[in-house]
């Protein structure tokens, strides 16, 4: 007698181990969701938002974005307001000159959002009020914690010398390193950030050497953030966080101006 083997006597195929958190999309490897979401940047737009929202709201933070990727001499060089913080990974996904830098930021992007990934949403759904505000909550508590933050900060202050240089670091610790020619660093427009000087070419100052004792040990990145932000609170950015109490432009609370408790 002939045997025949069935159908459903076939091994099934594994699942996939790594999924997208917000299209669902199954991958075997992580390098394959890593390429997806550098490819797909829609999946990555809304923990992207929330990890921008979370570092705007710190005192003292700035309301736009710029781009370490474009040239500093570039007419037009993108910037962006934080909150519309897509936009910036369209721009470096679309770009036509400097590609490898814009890359190497998106690609940064991406990895330091997998070194601690958002909550599995799935794609939002519109008229869903309870689900949206439930959504909102959660990457608002994802956000807190992520890793984002770290390139968030100075994506945040006004370009210059320190946060180019935050940026890089940043890369360089997701990345890794990448020698960066002279040549290529003035193209660029982050001769600054390494310490070189483009109107006298010369070899890069070493730093300033600390004293032992002189403060207590910083972790990674705080060190960067702290140069950006103070303790004044622009208006623009209060306004943007959730905070239902009425204050004067000086950020008094009105309740106590409307007291007579004293009259």
């Amino acid at each position: 007698a002939s045997s025949e083997v069935s159908v459903d006597d076939e091994p099934a195929a594994p699942p996939p181990e790594f999924s997208c958190f917000t299209c669902d999309a199954g991958f075997h490897e992580r390098r394959e969701l890593l390429a997806h979401l550098v490819k797909e940047v829609a999946c990555v737009a809304e923990p992207w938002q929330a990890a921008v929202h979370a570092m705007a709201c710190l005192p003292g933070a700035g309301s736009s974005l710029w781009c370490p990727a474009c040239p500093d001499g570039l007419i037009g060089r993108w910037c962006g307001l934080a909150t519309k913080a897509a936009a910036l990974l369209r721009h470096t996904s679309g770009a036509v000159m400097h590609t490898m830098e814009h890359e190497r930021l998106l690609e940064t992007l991406v990895v330091l959002l997998l070194s601690e990934p958002p909550p599995a949403l799935g794609a939002p759904r519109e008229g869903d009020g309870e689900e949206a505000w439930q959504r909102a909550e959660q990457l608002k508590a994802w956000a807190a914690t992520s890793p984002l933050l770290q390139i968030a900060g100075p994506l945040l202050a006004p370009p210059g010398r320190d946060a180019r240089r935050a940026v890089l670091e940043q890369q360089d610790r997701a990345l890794g390193p990448v020698k960066r020619p002279r040549a290529d660093i003035n193209a660029v427009g982050v001769a600054a950030a390494v310490g070189v000087d483009d109107a006298a070419p010369g070899p890069a100052k070493p730093p300033k050497k600390r004293k032992r004792g002189s403060g207590a040990a910083v972790a990674p990145g705080a060190a960067a953030l702290e140069r950006f932000y103070d303790d004044s609170i622009p208006m623009d950015v209060f306004m943007a966080c959730e905070d239902k109490t009425q204050r004067t432009a000086e950020g008094v609370p009105i309740m106590d101006l409307l007291s007579s408790d004293d009259e």
